[in-house]
């Protein structure tokens, strides 16, 4: 667990694995390895594993124990769509994890910024609200399409011009890319 806060997805891997070998049933281990798959880019395999955790929910006496991993896991299953630009499957997993939490803001927010979702002819996603655009923004940062990500970050910020996080997103964009006198502007 201690790489995986540190941020070293690989390392956590590996160490979720060696704890699956002890018990290939723990619902927190095949949670967080799913999540350092998915912080890998690795969603198929992201998907296995949460999907294992789902079935433990649905067939435990104890729900009290994976409640909280099952909503968590449909929202990071939302992630996953999301990235894939599979977004009518991310409405789906924010609609099952709405019914089990109706006022987490969390998951009202995300799926708000999906159904506010419009695709015209081009199949091109266009989004009215600061959220939508972070997330798409974000999306489109971890598959390396930093000009899609731009405009994206650049759409939240015309409609909150104080955003940091688009902001910061930016700036690393610029840095990813060599133009260091753009990423100090920003």
């Amino acid at each position: 667990m201690l790489y995986y806060l540190l941020e070293q997805y690989y390392k956590a891997f590996l160490n979720f694995n060696k704890a699956l070998c002890v018990n290939s049933f723990d619902i927190t281990t095949l949670y967080y390895r799913g999540k350092a798959y998915f912080e890998l880019g690795h969603y198929n395999k992201a998907f296995i594993d949460l999907k294992k955790v789902l079935e433990q929910y649905n067939g435990s006496e104890n729900l009290l124990e994976i409640q909280p991993y099952h909503v968590d896991t449909l929202i990071l299953q939302e992630k996953i769509w999301f990235n894939l630009e599979e977004y009518k499957n991310a409405i789906i997993h924010l609609s099952e994890a709405l019914k089990l939490q109706p006022k987490n803001s969390t998951i009202l927010a995300l799926r708000g910024a999906m159904k506010n979702a419009v695709i015209d002819n081009s199949e091109i996603i266009k989004f009215n609200n600061v959220i939508a655009c972070m997330l798409c923004g974000e999306g489109h940062f971890l598959r390396g399409q930093f000009k899609c990500a731009l405009k994206n970050f650049k759409k939240a910020l015309k409609i909150q011009p104080n955003n940091t996080i688009a902001l910061i997103f930016y700036g690393k964009i610029y840095i990813t890319q060599g133009e260091l006198e753009n990423a100090l502007y920003f």
